[in-house]
């Protein structure tokens, strides 16, 4: 999945309608549905079973499924723009990006993401709303995020906006 990830998020950024009109908040938002859409695709579920390595005889997600790859797998991301006046960053998952700010002859951190995490309260508001749980701070007992790139065992209802 972090392959497929690797491979197409830039170049699908720059196609997006929201990035060519310099709306980057919304171009971050749109750009992690964007990979989500193409996961679902004959040609996303035929490039996903091309990353299997010839030694990889084990792995379930190869097995008898491989066409729901996207549905059982899935990665967080950190996607950051820069322009002159500004640093848009987005993320999915618990990837985190920080800015070091020079402050006199210290270095400070500054917080670029918020991790997606399942007990954050807004994160498990967002879980139960759409159906789910949290159970032992993971998402219905099994995710350690809230939020991830594929896992979409996990987006199924129909009656929610992707955004949910």
């Amino acid at each position: 999945m972090a392959d497929f990830v690797k491979e197409h998020l830039a170049d699908e950024l720059k196609k997006l309608p929201s990035f060519k009109a310099g709306d980057y908040d919304l171009a971050m938002k749109d750009i992690y549905i964007r990979i989500d859409e193409m996961l679902v695709t004959k040609e996303g579920k035929a490039k996903l079973k091309s990353y299997k390595t010839s030694g990889d005889t084990t792995s379930s997600l190869f097995g008898k499924g491989d066409s729901e790859i996207a549905h059982a797998a899935g990665c967080t991301a950190c996607s950051v723009i820069i322009t002159p006046t500004d640093i848009i960053c987005g993320n999915s998952g618990d990837s985190r990006a920080v800015l070091a700010r020079k402050s006199g002859d210290k270095y400070i951190a500054i917080n670029l993401s918020e991790d997606h995490k399942p007990d954050l309260p807004g994160e498990k508001l967002r879980i139960e709303k759409a159906g789910g749980f949290v159970e032992e701070n993971r998402g219905k007992g099994v995710l350690a995020v809230s939020r991830a790139l594929g896992d979409l065992e996990y987006k199924l209802d129909p009656n929610l906006p992707v955004e949910k």
